[in-house]
Order: C-alpha cells, then sequence, then structure tokens
C-alpha cells in the first residue's frame, strides 16, 4: 500500500482526488464518513450490550419492581444496539452503480439526523430506557420515603429534560460534523437538476 495515495487510516487520501471532479471527490468523502459512523457505531453497541448484559445480571432476588426494571433497561439497551447495526450499516456497494441523483439521494438520506423511522424506532426504545430507569429508582428509593408518586414525578420530569437535552446537543454536533458534506451533496444535487 503506497503510502501516497492510503492514510493511516486506510481512508483515501482527499489531497490524491482531482478538484474538478466533484463526483468522485464526494464518493471518497461519503465512504469515509460512513466507515467513521460505522467505527463509532460498534463502539456504541459494544458499550449498549456490555450495560444490558449488567443490568441482566444485577438483578437481586424477590426484588420483583427493580428486577423487571432492570430488565426493560437491559431491553432498551439492546434495542438501542440493534437500531445503531441497523441504522449505521454501510451503503451497499450497488448504490455507487446507480445514476448520480439516486446516489445522491441515498446519501443525502443516509447523512441526515432523525428521520421518521429513526424516531419511530427511538421513541419504543426511550419509552423502555425510562420505565425501565424509573422502576429501578422506585424500587430504590421505595427504603427511604413511602411518596413513590412525587419519585415518580421528579423521575419523569428529569428524563424527559434529559432527553430534550441530549436531542437538540445532538442534533447540533452531528449538524456541525455533517454540514460540509450535506452541503455538498446538495450542491450536486441541484446541478444535476439544473442539467
Amino acid at each position: 500500500m503506497e503510502s501516497s495515495k492510503m492514510n493511516i487510516d486506510n481512508r483515501p487520501d482527499l489531497r490524491q482526488v482531482p478538484e474538478d471532479n466533484a463526483v468522485d471527490n464526494l464518493i471518497i468523502r461519503v465512504e469515509a464518513e460512513v466507515r467513521k459512523n460505522r467505527r463509532k457505531a460498534m463502539v456504541w453497541i459494544s458499550i449498549l450490550v456490555v450495560l444490558a448484559l449488567t443490568y441482566i445480571s444485577a438483578r437481586i432476588s424477590g426484588e420483583k419492581v427493580f428486577n423487571t426494571g432492570m430488565l426493560l433497561t437491559a431491553s432498551g439497551f439492546i434495542m438501542g444496539a440493534f437500531y445503531l447495526f441497523i441504522r449505521y450499516r454501510p451503503i451497499n456497494s450497488s448504490a455507487y452503480s446507480l445514476p448520480i441523483t439516486s446516489f445522491l439521494d441515498k446519501a443525502e438520506k443516509w447523512f441526515s439526523f432523525m428521520r421518521l423511522t429513526d424516531w419511530l424506532v427511538q421513541i419504543p426504545i426511550m419509552i423502555l430506557l425510562g420505565t425501565g430507569g424509573g422502576m429501578v429508582l422506585v424500587s430504590r428509593l421505595s427504603h427511604y420515603t413511602d411518596n413513590t408518586r412525587l419519585v415518580i414525578i421528579i423521575w419523569i420530569i428529569f428524563f424527559i429534560a434529559l432527553l430534550v437535552f441530549s436531542y437538540i446537543v445532538s442534533g447540533k454536533k452531528y449538524s456541525q460534523e455533517h454540514s460540509d458534506l450535506l452541503k455538498q451533496i446538495r450542491g450536486l444535487k441541484d446541478q444535476f437538476k439544473e442539467n
């Protein structure tokens, strides 16, 4: 492998791509971003599986609410790992042989943040995590307080605020990381639509 054509991560060196060939440059950028996102997803999948196994093994005999909460939370982690595996799978190699406008549509869809299908999958996962986490919290705090209604209300407010905050922050971060690539994809789509 020549060092002038490949860098340390086995990604093509973008400096070797001629500037006048915007489509080839875009394809190389898309492939590099897909690989980078897939690596990140695999790390998170590993973390979620370890957490799920930890939650399953940490059940306590005789604690029905706690055990149910742990299983629900572990189920949410497993579903989250499965979602990440499906969501960040590589673009099919056949997509690169599609007409350029079809490829650009696929690439734009792949790099869009929170599509409708993402919401439809993530909402049940968050409900599982929220319900399981709430059950664990209530079962643990019931040893110290009899006011479980207050604990549930505090948990719901905290969990919803956490979700809103995390989606806002992750949306901004995702936009910063992928805005240039999305602009390039949309710019090329506009160019091909004009021609």
